[in-house]
Order: structure tokens, then sequence, then C-alpha cells
């Protein structure tokens, strides 16, 4: 038992040097975006990434989450890397097909948000729409191989560090417009599924043949598609609740907005190194049938993200004005709205990866129908809110559909699992 918590702490401190390096690039980029070009290119930016990233969702069907349940369980590496191609073309394909529509569909943004370049901004973001779906895919692999490390490196952190480093370059250079910020993620996104594309096959050169014995697609295609429905729900909460608040919202409103919600996320760095480490975990007990350490484990979880949350959580009650400030003098007047989402990220990091446990352990359709509920949530309260409150009221229902989904997640959790097996 020592021998493997030490296992589990060393891999826990490498995850969170590798989390560190990854969320440090999701804050700053956006942040050095509204520093360089204001609130204006920060809402461009911002706008379009969310449907980059609900294109993304939909493109991998689930099968990220879906890899880390069955590459978990599978001992054989040709099998892994079978399910893992099989994954991989059936994402691109559809992530392509994406790229097409989001890049003829440009002028229906161009309508809605009349916003400087947002029709060729949309058309250059679209490229990186198959990239950004394949990284995603490679880093459920990792997680179901017990690599957080790789993982961490693949999800969309890794983008941003790359992309804060040359958008920092060209910068100093006095290269400088309105799209370099979106030109320059697209060429990172591509850069990092490719790296991370070479380093699977480099490390599996041996493998041999792949390997279809004992896959079952349907088997694999139902479990992803119940994923894919509560991925499907996160493309509500991220991208509709956000288009939503910029319906209302003006663009310098909506950017500082976004600046908000990227400087919450620093409270919800416990649980990013939490959903690393131990969804896989929980597939491998719950499949042994080992309920005890299964428990044992979430606590493990739970106190990890609480420990590692509080932290910045209280920093940003003591310090908001200075974190907001940060980025100008006119981002102040959203340090209401960092509280909002502080205190929603600080509950959410306090429940540990919840759904991870749900999604790992059978119960993928109560999961998907939390995911599912909450976001309604989300969005009703932003559309009811927004008009009347302004960015603390899309503040406010951003939160609180964080907020419905953990309390339900703790819920499902105790009753069917916990409450089931008898172990309380």
């Amino acid at each position: 038992m020592l021998s493997k918590n030490r296992v589990l702490i060393i891999q826990i401190i490498n995850v969170v040097g590798a989390r560190l390096v990854v969320t440090l690039g999701a804050i700053v980029f956006p942040l050095y975006t509204a520093k360089v070009y204001g609130a204006e290119g920060l809402a461009i930016f911002s706008l379009l990434y969310g449907f980059v990233l609900g294109c993304a969702i939909v493109s991998r069907f689930g099968m990220d989450r879906a890899l880390i349940k069955y590459v978990s369980i599978e001992s054989d590496p040709a099998k892994r890397m079978y399910i893992l191609g099989f994954a991989m073309r059936r994402s691109l394909a559809v992530g392509s097909c994406f790229l097409l529509g989001m890049a003829l569909l440009s002028f229906v943004l161009s309508y809605f948000y009349p916003y400087p370049y947002i029709g060729y901004a949309t058309i250059l973001i679209a490229f990186s729409i198959p990239s950004f779906t394949g990284s995603f895919i490679l880093a459920g692999y990792h997680k179901g191989s017990d690599n957080p490390v790789g993982s961490a490196w693949q999800e969309n952190g890794a983008v941003m560090v790359v992309a804060s480093a040359a958008l920092f370059c060209t910068s100093m250079l006095g290269v400088r417009g309105v799209l370099m910020p979106i030109f320059i993620f697209v060429l990172s996104s591509w850069g990092v599924f490719l790296s991370g594309l070479w380093s699977v096959k480099n490390n599996n050169k041996r493998t041999g043949i792949y390997s279809a014995e004992g896959f079952d697609k349907k088997v694999f295609l139902g479990a992803s598609r119940q994923f894919f429905y509560a991925n499907l729900a996160l493309l509500v909460n991220t991208t509709v609740s956000l288009a939503v608040a910029g319906y209302f919202l003006s663009q310098s409103e909506f950017g500082y907005l976004k600046a908000a919600e990227r400087v919450a996320l620093i409270v919800g760095f416990g649980l990013v190194v939490s959903n690393s480490v131990f969804p896989q975990k929980f597939a491998r007990l719950y499949a042994d049938g080992n309920m005890a350490g299964l428990k044992r484990l979430i606590k493990i979880s739970v106190g990890f993200g609480v420990l590692i949350g509080l932290p910045p959580f209280l920093s940003l009650l003591v310090m908001s004005e200075e974190f907001m400030g940060f980025f100008g003098s006119e981002f102040i007047s959203a340090t209401f709205a960092l509280y909002m989402l502080a205190i929603a990220q600080v509950i959410n990091v306090s429940v540990g990866p919840a759904g991870y446990v749900l999604n790992m352990t059978g119960y993928e359709v109560v999961a998907r129908n939390v995911a599912v509920l909450a976001s309604l949530v989300s969005v009703g309260f932003v559309f009811t809110l927004t008009p009347l409150l302004g960015i603390n009221g899309a503040a406010m229902g951003l939160a609180l559909g964080v907020v419905t989904q953990c309390l339900m997640c703790i819920f499902f959790i105790w009753l069917k699992i916990f409450r089931k097996s008898g172990c309380l």
C-alpha cells in the first residue's frame, strides 16, 4: 500500500508541474491578447474559440472519454493502438466537415456579432478544428494509458502555451493585427497535434500489427454516445451560454467577462490535475469490484482538490481588483463577476472529479442527464439575468450551472455507487 501511495504522489507531483505550465498558457494567452489588443481583441478570439471548442466536442463524439475507460482496462498494446486509430479516423473525418461548415457559415456570425473582421477570423480559426479534435483524442488515449503528463500536453492548455510564446515574440517584433492571435492559435494547434501523433506512433513502433481481436465497435460507440451527450451539454454550457451573454453584452463587456472567467480558472487548478490522474484508476477499481478502494481514492481526489484550490480562491477574494486591474483599469468593473465565477470553481474543486466517477463506473447515462440539466440551468439563468444585471448576471448564470452539476453529481455518486453497494 505504501508503494502505491508513493507512486500516486510522484504521479501527482509530475502532473502538477505539467498542469501548471499548460494552465499558465490557458490563462496567459487570452490575457496577453487583452493586454495587447484590448477587450475587443479578446472578445473576438473568445467568441470564436468557444465555437471551435464546441465543434471539437461534437467531432470526437465522446470517444476521448471512452478511450480513457477502454484503454485503461486493456493490457494489449496492439489492441490499444487499434482502438486509438479507430477513434482518430472517425473524429478527424467529422472535424474536417465542421471546418468546411464553419467557414461557409462565417457570414452568419458577421450578422449577429458586428465585430470587426469576424468573418475572416471565423474562416481562419476553422482550420484548427481537426487538429484540436485530434489532440483531445490523443489526450484520452494518454489518460487511459496512465500517462497523465502526456494527456496534459495534448489538451488545449499546451496549445495556449505555444501560442503565448509565439504571440509574445511577434508582438515584440512589431508584427501585430487583430487576426494575429487567431493565426498563431491555428498554427500552434496543428503543431501540438502533429507532435503528439508522432510521439505515440514512435513509442509504439514495435507493437506490430494493430489487433482488433475482441474489440466490439458497437459497444465502444454506444459508450461514446453517452459520453457525447454529456460533452454536448458541455458545449451548451461553454458555447451557447457565452454566445447568449455575448448577444446581450457589448463587445467590451464580453471581453471583461471572459477575462474574469480565465482568472477564476486558477481556483480550479486542483480539479484539472485530479481529472488527469484519477479517472483511469476509478475505472480499474470499479472493474475489479474494489468498492472500498474506489471510495478511498475518491476521498483522496477530493482532499487534493481542496488543498490545491483553496489558497488561490482566498487570494482572489482578497486581491480581486488587483487581478482584474492587471489587464487595465476598465477590467476592474468585472470584479463581482470574478467573485461569482471563483465561488463556483471552489465548489467544483471541493467535490472532486465527480463527473468522471459516474462516467468510469458504468453510470454514463446518469452523468449525461446531470450535465444536460446543469447546462439548461446555466443557459436559462444567463438568458434571464444578463439583460437585467449585465455582466454580473451572466457570471451568476454561469456559476449556477456549475454548482448545480456539482451537487447533483454528489447525490448520484452516493445513491448509485456507495449506498447501492453498501460501502458507505
